[in-house]
């Protein structure tokens, strides 16, 4: 699986919530950094091979803005620079990403395990681009060799163990409704292909919500139903909510208004080797 760079850039620092966003005033939330650890030489040989952390990404976690459980390695390597990671995991599904970010280069990537079988075989990555291998442990410890294919000095990033999480934005635009009662909006996610499996939310904003006294959202994959006003969160109380699911959305205008806010999603969803990779800001309408 290769994705480009701009589709994979990650966002963090957000809370599972229900936001309204008015009068350009945002909420905002601290949240926990990933564990990003730099490359240590010597690392040139599989005896002298760094250390790293199985990756324990959960997407449900994530959501709340939790990347504790992410561990990365950040290393730079060229031609003449074997860098080698040893890495103790559990057995079943495992997942070896490797990001390379420097233009116009490229970097080998194998994976071995302790008796020195070829686990996911060499593969160049090149010119930004994500690459993601899916094997069965059968848990100990693996071992990835990573080295560049010309004297350019490549920039990459790598971690192994569960998917990592993605973060993106899903907007959500609808027709004009002039009206001065409730407005009604149901559509539904769950056939939208453009949208990778396993995707969870992390937050919901209403946009230019200012001729509105509130809003109101339920979710059939989570059947309770959330409102907010004046950029008030009422409950923080959404969990595990799939963003493939259908959506209802109750406006309560202040008088009368001829357009309905569009509606912004923040979602995560783990990267495996079959990912399909939404554009970024994509829009839908409904």
């Amino acid at each position: 699986m290769k994705c480009k760079r701009k589709y994979a850039k990650l966002v963090a620092g957000f809370y599972i919530a229900f936001l309204m966003v008015s009068s350009g005033k945002i909420t905002s939330y601290a949240f926990a950094r990933p564990n990003i650890t730099r490359e240590v030489e010597p690392n040139n040989t599989k005896e002298t091979a760094q250390l790293t952390t199985q990756n324990n990404e959960i997407a449900t976690v994530v959501a709340m803005s939790d990347w504790s459980g992410r561990y990365l390695i950040s290393g730079i390597t060229n031609s003449s620079d074997d860098d080698w990671y040893k890495v103790v995991l559990t057995p079943g599904d495992q997942y070896l990403t490797v990001g390379c970010y420097t233009k116009n280069a490229s970097i080998h990537i194998e994976l071995f395990d302790s008796e020195n079988k070829i686990i996911v075989p060499g593969y160049i990555s090149s010119d930004t681009d994500t690459v993601v291998k899916r094997f069965q442990s059968n848990g100990g410890t693996y071992y990835v060799h990573i080295e560049g294919t010309s004297e350019t000095d490549t920039e990459y990033n790598l971690s192994v163990g569960s998917p990592r999480v993605i973060s993106h934005e899903l907007n959500i635009q609808f027709d004009r409704s002039t009206t001065s009662g409730t407005i009604y909006k149901s559509f539904s996610l769950k056939n939208e292909t453009i949208l990778p499996r396993d995707s969870i939310v992390s937050s919901i904003s209403v946009l230019n919500s200012s001729e509105y006294s509130s809003a109101r959202v339920t979710s059939s994959a989570y059947p309770k139903t959330f409102t907010t006003t004046d950029g008030t969160i009422k409950d923080l109380g959404l969990k595990d909510i799939s963003l493939k699911s259908d959506w209802e959305f109750i406006y309560y205008p202040k008088g009368s208004t001829a357009n309905v806010s569009p509606v912004r999603f923040l979602f995560v969803y783990p990267l495996y080797d079959d990912t399909v990779i939404p554009p970024p800001f994509h829009t839908i309408k409904k």
